[in-house]
């Protein structure tokens, strides 16, 4: 009897092993699987932010300050430095319309952006590098863009740049 019992209970004890051991496996799966989605979404929610910095970029580039408007939330807010104040959406934009033109040969590209995700917060970090029509590195700016996925889409609430000092080529 005694070796029945022994027997029975090794049988039950071994089952709780196994239902242990399905259910950490079935669990660790799910987990990797709910992991592998979200980490699907964090990567395209930063490619959408980097894709608006490349559009931003762009319409400066071609003075098209609708497109810019586009990318800019009402209540966006800078701080312009050489001023010691606070812009505006409109500020910026009436800034934009007095001072770009589609005409300039300078061109600005990005380089270095990173963009980091904080639920339907994201920061946008890079540097500006603009060139004149040789191809001479003329400015280049640090910036710092905060953006927040608000219907539907990624629009800018603030800005900041820092200027770097660029070495000018001996003439």
């Amino acid at each position: 009897m005694r070796s029945a019992e022994a027997f029975a209970d090794s049988v039950c004890r071994f089952r709780r092993l196994l239902a242990v051991v399905l259910i950490t496996a079935i669990c660790g799966t799910w987990g990797s699987a709910q992991n592998g989605s979200h980490n699907k979404e964090l990567e395209s929610q930063k490619h959408a932010v980097a894709l608006v910095e490349k559009n931003w970029l762009n319409a400066l580039n071609t003075a098209n300050v609708d497109a810019t408007a586009d990318i800019l939330a009402d209540d966006f807010m800078r701080p312009a430095s050489d001023s010691g104040r606070f812009i505006t959406r409109a500020d910026l934009l009436a800034f934009y319309r007095s001072h770009l033109s589609s005409d300039s040969s300078n061109k600005r590209r990005i380089e270095d952006l990173t963009v980091t995700i904080y639920g339907s917060t994201a920061l946008a970090r890079g540097a500006v590098i603009t060139t004149n029509s040789e191809g001479n590195v003329i400015s280049k700016l640090l910036f710092t863009d905060v953006f927040v996925h608000h219907t539907g889409k990624w629009q800018a609430v603030s800005a900041q740049e820092s200027s770097v000092n660029v070495r000018q080529p001996s003439q």
